[in-house]
């Protein structure tokens, strides 16, 4: 077998014959067998090149969730009950998003009630609404339930928002937007 620079050959062979005629600047280098991953420690002098990048869930990854409940509550303007924004140097695998909500009392007349999660880019002027759960409902007990597992990549700076709000006059409902996900390294 005859090794030239910069050749690469996967072939088997029974014996290996090596003759280097002294080419400065010029490296051999020869995997024989099968795969090894090497872990570099200090002064070790292994590099390792071309070694494959951690799973996500194996790079610091922590959980976030968010979720507030707003029992009983009269009614009011879009009020955010939570918000996340993804760090700098982190990432976030958004795993789950969820709206829930309830009619407590009857509201006389009765307005458009909702939960809603919203989700901004960094540095974007408007927000996407991810999820959004209505009704017009007067009877106690109506309701409405969402959830959905989500699949999606937030970046440094993204920010997901769960808010709700009742327009009713009068009466009480409880909402519920919740998120989860898990967080990790860039």
């Amino acid at each position: 077998m005859t090794i030239y620079p910069g050749w690469i050959g996967y072939k088997p062979f029974v014996g290996l014959y090596l003759e280097n005629d002294a080419q400065a600047g010029q490296t051999l280098r020869l995997i024989y067998g099968t795969d090894v991953d090497f872990r570099s420690s200090a002064g070790s002098g292994v590099t390792v090149l071309n070694s494959p990048r951690a799973n996500y869930y194996d790079r610091g990854a922590t959980t976030k969730q968010a979720g507030t409940l707003a029992a009983n509550s009269a009614p009011h303007g879009q009020t955010i009950r939570w918000t996340y924004t993804v760090p700098t140097n982190r990432r976030l695998a958004l795993e789950f998003i969820g709206t829930w909500q309830m009619r407590d009392t009857v509201a006389a007349p009765v307005g458009t009630w909702f939960t809603l999660i919203d989700y901004q880019p960094s540095g974007a002027g408007l927000a996407a609404t991810l999820m959004i759960v209505q009704n017009l409902g007067n009877n106690i007990n109506d309701r409405d339930t969402v959830y959905v597992g989500a699949s999606m990549t937030l970046y440094p700076g993204d920010t997901l928002r769960g808010s709700d709000s009742d327009a009713s006059t009068g009466g009480s409902t409880r909402q519920l937007p919740t998120f989860k996900g898990t967080e990790y390294d860039a």
